[in-house]
């Protein structure tokens, strides 16, 4: 009998069980309350009435389910990505991620010292949501429904379209805006404008 046979199968054994460190953190679930680290990966969750914590640096954040409160660390530029109703994600990133919502009655603050998310395309909608979102040299359209979006970083054009609707938009000079809808409020600030320094110096109030 070969004497390295019984050892060679031992080493082989330990390497096999080494990938299970990296496994992507998952909850599916209904009204659990718990801490999951990232080691790194994408978190997800499928389910409601969840509150999770997620620790470490995640790659992204998905959530498929109502009414989750989660906080997470992110890597930059990692997707949000949320469908559902009454979710509310509290994040800290060392650089802006990208945002996806659909559904209502979403809440995505960052903390403090942590940059506002892009918007994962040109466009956002969702009613009753509550989203601030850094929008520097980009042109964005904002539709929905009794929402209020924070905009920061000088956008270069703007469209708001829908109902009660409140905007509070850093804009960049020359920056076109175009509002569509009923009781839509769009509070401004234009970045280099010496009469537009404070924010809510000009407010306009669009209804059809």
């Amino acid at each position: 009998m070969n004497p390295w046979r019984p050892i060679a199968y031992a080493v082989l054994a330990a390497c096999l069980v080494l990938p299970a460190h990296a496994q992507t953190p998952a909850v599916q679930a209904e009204g659990q309350t718990s801490s999951l680290p990232c080691n790194g990966s994408a978190a997800t969750i499928a389910g409601s009435r969840n509150t999770i914590t997620f620790t470490g640096s995640c790659a992204g954040l998905q959530i498929r389910g109502e009414t989750n409160t989660v906080t997470v660390s992110l890597a930059p530029r990692a997707l949000i990505d949320i469908e559902g109703n009454g979710n509310r994600i509290r994040f800290s990133s060392p650089a802006n991620p990208r945002l996806r919502v659909s559904g209502s009655f979403t809440t995505v603050t960052p903390e403090p010292g942590s940059a506002a998310p892009f918007a994962d395309s040109a466009s956002l909608s969702g009613n009753n949501l509550d989203v601030a979102l850094d929008c520097a040299g980009k042109s964005l359209t904002l539709q929905g429904t009794r929402s209020h979006f924070r905009l920061t970083g000088a956008c270069t054009a703007l469209t708001v379209r829908g109902e009660a609707n409140a905007v509070l938009a850093d804009l960049a000079p020359s920056a076109q805006v175009l509002v569509e809808g009923n009781g839509i409020t769009l509070t401004y600030t234009v970045q280099g404008d010496e009469s537009a320094n404070e924010p809510g110096c000009r407010v306009l109030v669009l209804a059809q």
